[in-house]
């Protein structure tokens, strides 16, 4: 009988995020498993069950999907559990496997009252200041952590923050880079484009990013500033935008699909976030393994990857002239860019494949067999 995994994520396709695609990334590799996915059905378009490849989707909550989004999210943990529970009483699985400690992670918990056998696994992707949150969702994150027979944790920084939980047990397993999508341009860009990927919201640092640019510009005329993604900050930005004149500049692209990433990715020179808290940071690392060199500041999981002058350059997130600072010398500097570009594809290689990722994920589900 092949191993069956019951994963419990508030969000799946069509709604994709990093944790979602840490799940389908894994689930292709591992096809020997079978994952049973309970996640949220937030319209009536989405069908409560479907089947891709090895996944078999679940999506409860059906009757709320009238509602606003903010609803459902407060009855999900009870709906994902009510499916769940059927699930479990219907096969057998090795494990109960919750993405972040939010709803879903409570509806695991909650199954994992019930069924304390079934060992429960929480993979911890938060990229939040988890330290600046109400101290309600604290508690109910600490209870779920202290819960689970095991957390995985996708960076240093997360390990350390559910050890500090009392987590019993603790192992680092980052996400992955598709490393057969973001492949390097066969030779380095000579034009002076900045790209930075991320939501517009302030915890990103969109408009430190826009003031520092114009420091650059005032020093590399020709400089050009793509930014990919999109959020509440659009306006702001759009305003500074127009203000500055810079629309010549600077180029908004709102949300791509992401498929179309690598390719805009390589057409720049370096890659930037000057972000005040990250999980991991996969933008990054997607960046690098397309070959471009990064800039980013020394927080979160970026800790893991970013070795200043060796893989990237760190910059305050604070200060605009730091971060105008350290992108001038990438565009300035040719042997500096070569030599972050060779140590960053080779970083990524060797530890942040879906392959070397899935596999990991393997060895701690095979220790439930």
């Amino acid at each position: 009988m092949r191993p069956r995994i019951l994963i419990l994520s508030t969000a799946f396709a069509p709604l994709i995020g990093g944790s979602e695609l840490a799940i389908q990334r894994i689930a292709g590799v591992l096809a020997g498993f079978d994952f049973d996915i309970v996640t949220g059905r937030y319209n009536r378009e989405a069908r409560t069950q479907e089947n891709i490849g090895n996944i078999h989707i679940f999506r409860a909550g059906g009757r709320f999907s009238n509602f606003s989004f903010i609803l459902p999210k407060i009855f999900l943990p009870v709906m994902m559990a009510i499916t769940a529970i059927r699930l479990i009483r219907k096969y057998k699985y090795t494990a109960i496997h919750a993405y972040q400690a939010s709803q879903a992670a409570g509806g695991g918990l909650l199954v994992s009252w019930m069924f304390p056998k079934i060992p429960f696994i929480v993979t911890l992707q938060e990229g939040k200041n988890l330290s600046a949150q109400p101290p309600l969702l604290k508690w109910f994150r600490t209870k779920i952590i202290r819960r689970a027979r095991l957390v995985t944790a996708i960076s240093n920084y997360l390990v350390l923050y559910a050890l500090s939980q009392k987590a019993r047990s603790v192992v680092m397993i980052p996400n992955g880079v598709d490393a057969n999508l973001f492949t390097p341009a066969p030779t380095l860009s000579d034009d002076p484009i900045i790209i930075t990927v991320s939501r517009l919201v302030p915890k990103n640092g969109i408009l430190l990013l826009l003031d520092a640019f114009t420091i650059v510009r005032d020093q590399i005329p020709n400089a050009q500033l793509v930014i990919v993604g999109d959020g509440p900050l659009r306006k702001e930005a759009e305003q500074f935008i127009s203000t500055q004149r810079l629309e010549s500049h600077i180029s908004l692209k709102g949300t791509i699909e992401y498929e179309q990433l690598p390719e805009m990715i390589r057409r720049a020179m370096v890659f930037v976030r000057p972000s005040k808290s990250e999980g991991l940071g996969t933008a990054f690392l997607e960046a690098m393994a397309c070959g471009v060199p990064i800039v980013g500041p020394l927080i979160g999981g970026i800790c893991d990857f970013l070795k200043h002058e060796e893989t990237g350059l760190i910059c305050d997130p604070e200060d605009p002239k730091d971060i105008a600072k350290q992108l001038i010398r990438i565009i300035s500097n040719k042997e500096l860019r070569e030599r972050l570009r060779e140590n960053g594809q080779k970083l990524v290689a060797e530890r942040y494949t879906w392959e070397i990722v899935a596999g990991s994920m393997q060895k701690i589900y095979e220790q439930f067999l």
